[in-house]
């Protein structure tokens, strides 16, 4: 210990050093909350090393206080149908009980906006980009529940890896006389990675929740516009500030094959095929995702008996969108074949949550068979 001129007594920059590192280690090992009771990431590491950077460029207790990153809505560029648009209300989200938003790699969420103002935010965007047309007379109003938020990272040495979990228990109410049209849980799933990297604070993990936040919004109002409504419209398209923004938050669905994963068709095959055998991860994960978004129990399978898991893990992702959607029991053995060999924890945690679910999609109403086979002629059965 020394003294300072006012006699009071501090610790020794030694000592403060030797403290502030003991305590980072015990909060590294704090527990996270789970998901639904599936197995933990295996990376624990992340959280103990850039506290432990934190500790040796200085000696406060605050450089080891958990990061807090905030949630966002993607914004997409307006667009009105000039004959018959279609109206679909989507009243403001409600947070079911006891849906927490922690991030296991340590961060925070801040409180406000909370996941559902914000997904609430991005489909009401979603629906206003499409210039929507069809549908009842009078239009519909949607009222949903956000059951469940989940955030995963996974900090490798060479990348970081992070999922994104929605779940919303949703009732579409005709607007004309208020009888109940469809009623069922949307579910958003999507994931992201970037190469590791010693950043001070969370740029890397706000990145990455940006992105995956802007695909599960834009994702879940595509089920509900094209797989329970059966509207059609035209593309909609993403506004970024600039070319750097666009760069960084850019999701899966801001690609050349967006648009036919947010259609929910497979538009051109050939492209299709030549991604699905690209050298390059990113084209790969894009391509599996339109066939994850084109499917669906009571669809047919795109794709052939014999499944292949692809060696770069955020393909594997979309690999395991794709059997999930489709649930059929075919495909659901081959993700239960896949979960058996898989080694990445945020991978295998994907395959059994979707296996305990029975897949992670819903068939095609009525409606939205009866438009997928006019092309959208027609818009009712």
């Amino acid at each position: 210990m020394v003294q300072d001129a006012g006699t009071r007594l501090k610790p020794s920059p030694h000592i403060s050093f030797l403290l502030s590192f003991l305590l980072s280690l015990r909060l590294s090992r704090l527990p996270s909350p789970p998901l639904r009771s599936l197995p933990r990431s295996r990376s624990t590491w992340g959280p103990f090393a850039a506290c432990a950077l934190a500790v040796a460029s200085s000696t406060s207790l605050a450089a080891c206080a958990p990061d807090e990153v905030r949630l966002h809505a993607p914004e997409i560029a307006g667009s009105k149908a000039r004959e018959s648009p279609a109206k679909v209300e989507l009243e403001p989200m409600v947070m079911g009980a006891g849906v927490t938003t922690a991030i296991e790699s340590g961060e925070s969420i801040a409180k406000h906006p909370d996941p559902s103002a914000v997904l609430t935010a991005g489909i009401r965007d979603e629906l206003a980009g499409r210039a929507l047309r069809g549908g009842e007379p009078g239009g519909y109003d949607v009222k949903c529940t956000l059951d469940r938020f989940a955030v995963r990272v996974e900090n490798g040495v060479t990348r970081r890896l992070a999922t994104l979990y929605a779940d919303a228990q949703c009732d579409v109410v005709r607007a004309a006389d208020s009888r109940v049209a469809w009623r069922g849980e949307i579910r958003g799933r999507a994931c992201t990675r970037e190469a590791s990297s010693i950043e001070r604070g969370s740029p890397g993990v706000q990145r990455m929740i940006d992105r995956m936040m802007s695909d599960a919004a834009r994702e879940m109002a595509s089920d509900l516009l094209v797989r329970v409504l059966g509207l059609t419209g035209v593309p909609s398209a993403r506004a970024f500030e600039d070319e750097q923004q666009q760069k960084e938050i850019a999701g899966i669905d801001d690609g050349d094959l967006g648009t036919a994963a947010l259609a929910e068709r497979i538009l051109d095959r050939a492209a299709l095929d030549r991604a699905l055998a690209d050298r390059q991860a990113p084209a790969r994960a894009a391509a599996w995702n339109v066939v994850a978004m084109s499917v669906g129990p009571g669809d047919a399978w795109p794709l052939g008996d014999t499944f292949v898991p692809d060696g770069t893990a955020s393909v594997r992702f979309y690999q395991y969108k794709a059997l999930a959607r489709e649930a059929s029991a075919a495909t659901l053995v081959q993700l239960e074949e896949a979960a058996a060999g898989e080694k990445d924890a945020l991978l295998l945690e994907m395959a059994r949550d979707s296996l305990a679910s029975g897949g992670i999609a819903f068939p095609r109403s009525p409606r939205a068979k009866a438009n997928t086979v006019t092309n959208g002629t027609t818009t009712s059965p």
